[in-house]
C-alpha cells in the first residue's frame, strides 16, 4: 500500500466575540444558554467537566466556544446510556438517526452553528454532533473521544468545515458485523466542504472496523493535510460522487473509492 505524509503543525486559537457572549460555568447555565438563548450568540465555556443528561440543543448561528481540548469537556452523565439500540442508522435517510443519542443535536434547518475548542466524549452514545440541512457549519479545534458510531454525523450540509480536530475511537464501534458501519466522520450528500489538518487515531485492541470519513453524495469536498491512521481510512462507496479531492494527507488503512464505469485507477497523487 502506497502511503502519502505531509507533516502539518496547527495552532488553534481561541477567539472570543464579545457582543452577544454568555459565560457559563456549570451544567444549568449550559443547557440554558444553548437551548434557550437567541439566534447568533456565543455561548463560552469555562474550563470544567460539563455532564450533560440529554443534548444540547443550539441555535441558528450560535457559537458554542470552549477553552481547549481536555480543558472544557462535554461528555454524557452516567444515566444517558444509549448504546448500540438503533444502530446502524440508515445511510442516506436521516429520519432513521437517533437524535437523542447525540451530544450536540443540530436538528433540521439550523444553518452557521460554529463549535470549537472542547472535548467531547460520549462511549455508549451514538455520537457527538448531529445535524440535518445545516449549512457552513464549522467544526475545529476539538477532541472527539470514544463514540459508538459516528462522532460527527451530518446529512445535506453545503458549505461547512471541519478542521484541526482529534478523533479517537470516535466511531464505528459498536456491534454491527455487516451492512453500514460507523465513523469519525460520516457526511451524506454534502456540498462545498472542507475536511483537513485532522487526526484520527485508534488505540491499540479497541475494535478494527473503525473508519476515518465516509461520506454518501460528495460534490465538490476537499479532504486534506489530515492524519488518518486507522483502519479503513476513507469511503465514499456510491450515489455518484463528483469533485471529492484528496490530497498532502498520511492514510494508514484502505480508502474504497468506486471507478466510475470500470475507469482507470486513480494514481497516487491525483484528484477525482
Amino acid at each position: 500500500m502506497s502511503r502519502l505524509l505531509i507533516m502539518v503543525t496547527v495552532a488553534c486559537v481561541f477567539a472570543q466575540d464579545m457582543f452577544a457572549q454568555t459565560q457559563v460555568s456549570s451544567v444549568a447555565q449550559l443547557v440554558d444558554a444553548v437551548n434557550n438563548g437567541s439566534i447568533g450568540d456565543t455561548v463560552v465555556i469555562a474550563p470544567g467537566t460539563y455532564e450533560l443528561t440529554s443534548p444540547l440543543q443550539p441555535r441558528e448561528g450560535m457559537t458554542l466556544l470552549g477553552t481547549g481540548g481536555g480543558v472544557t469537556i462535554v461528555r454524557n452523565a452516567p444515566s444517558w446510556s444509549v448504546g448500540n439500540a438503533g444502530l446502524p442508522d440508515n445511510a442516506t435517510d436521516h429520519t432513521s438517526v437517533d437524535r437523542n443519542a447525540y451530544l450536540i443535536d443540530l436538528g433540521d434547518n439550523t444553518p452557521g452553528v460554529t463549535i470549537s475548542g472542547m472535548t467531547l466524549s460520549g462511549p455508549t452514545l451514538h455520537g457527538a454532533i448531529y445535524g440535518n440541512n445545516c449549512d457552513n457549519i464549522t467544526i475545529t479545534c476539538n477532541t472527539f473521544d470514544g463514540f459508538l458510531w459516528s462522532a460527527v454525523r451530518l446529512f445535506r450540509v453545503n458549505d461547512g468545515v471541519i478542521a484541526e480536530n482529534e478523533f479517537v475511537d470516535a466511531g464505528g464501534r459498536a456491534a454491527v458485523t455487516s451492512g453500514v458501519t460507523g465513523g469519525a466522520i460520516f457526511v451524506t450528500f454534502t456540498n462545498d466542504t472542507d475536511i483537513h489538518n485532522n487526526r484520527f487515531t485508534r488505540t491499540p485492541g479497541s475494535p478494527s472496523n473503525f473508519f476515518g470519513v465516509k461520506g454518501r453524495k460528495a460534490t465538490n469536498v476537499r479532504i486534506f493535510e489530515n492524519t488518518i491512521n486507522v483502519s479503513f481510512s476513507i469511503e465514499f462507496p456510491f450515489e455518484n460522487d463528483f469533485g471529492v479531492h484528496i490530497y498532502n494527507t498520511y492514510i494508514d488503512g484502505v480508502v474504497s473509492i468506486p471507478k466510475f464505469a470500470g475507469g482507470p485507477q486513480v494514481a497516487l497523487g491525483e484528484s477525482y
